[in-house]
C-alpha cells in the first residue's frame, strides 16, 4: 500500500506447497491482508495456515486461494461497520 496510493486493500500469500518443499515446511502458508484506515499505518490481518499433506499441489493451491478470499471477505465485512477511508485523489 505504501507504493500504491490508489489502492485501499492489499493481499499476499507465501509458503511451501511443493514440489521439493522442505519437509518441516511442506504445506505451511502465511497470508496477509492490509487495508487503509484513518490512521497513520494500515490495518493488517495475518494468518498462518497448514495444508493437508496428502492433497495434491493443485488442491492445496485452490484451498489457499479460498482461504485468502475468505480472509478478505471477513475484513471487508468487518470494515462495513467502520468508517470508510477517504477517497484518494487521482493525479
Amino acid at each position: 500500500l505504501a507504493i500504491t496510493p490508489e489502492a485501499d486493500l492489499a493481499a499476499s500469500v507465501t509458503g511451501h506447497l511443493g514440489p521439493n518443499a522442505p519437509p518441516d515446511q511442506d504445506g505451511l502458508v502465511f497470508m496477509a491482508v492490509a487495508w487503509r484506515a484513518d490512521t497513520p499505518s494500515p490495518n493488517t490481518q495475518v494468518r498462518r495456515i497448514e495444508c493437508q499433506r496428502e492433497h495434491s499441489r493443485h488442491q492445496r493451491q485452490d484451498w489457499v486461494v479460498e482461504q485468502l478470499l475468505t480472509l478478505i471477505a471477513e475484513e471487508l465485512e468487518g470494515a462495513s461497520g467502520r468508517q470508510p477511508p477517504a477517497p484518494h485523489s487521482s493525479k
